[in-house]
């Protein structure tokens, strides 16, 4: 299967949404899935981490372009991590909620952020949520670090 995933991994740091997209690219390849970012022939799966344009990846307008007019049976799964009220920010909810019309699945990062969406007016049926986990090279079990006297 070839799956998009509209953000290249930085080998650097770059934040939890970087870690993310490296480690679901490594294990979309470890089970031998073609794993591309940029748009072309062919494409299955589309994994969109963000809708919006930046130097590491395709928006959502052409993500939208490429399955209405190269691919209609592309489907397009969408990971949504971001909200206004998390920011204090306005517009991100609007531009989610209109990428929703365009998604056959939604994951979310919680069931705080499934609801706060879904309240607000969710256009895509098939929703859930994943709990991030942790990558264990980066987090580890320490013992407890508390001397006694």
């Amino acid at each position: 299967m070839k799956v998009l995933i509209n953000r290249k991994p930085k080998n650097e740091p770059w934040g939890g949404g970087n870690l993310f997209v490296s480690a679901l690219c490594e294990q979309l390849q470890k089970n031998g899935h073609d794993v591309v970012h940029v748009l072309q022939p062919e494409i299955d799966v589309i994994f969109m981490q963000d809708p919006r344009y930046d130097d590491l990846g395709i928006s959502a307008n052409e993500i939208i372009s490429y399955k209405k007019n190269y691919n209609s049976k592309t489907k397009i799964i969408h990971r949504i991590n971001e909200c206004d009220a998390r920011k204090n920010t306005q517009g991100m909810d609007d531009l989610l909620s209109q990428c929703s019309q365009h998604t056959d699945i939604t994951v979310f990062v919680s069931d705080w952020m499934q609801n706060y969406h879904i309240k607000r007016g969710w256009h895509c049926e098939k929703y859930f949520y994943v709990h991030n986990g942790v990558i264990k090279k980066y987090f580890t079990q320490e013992k407890n670090l508390i001397m006694e006297k």
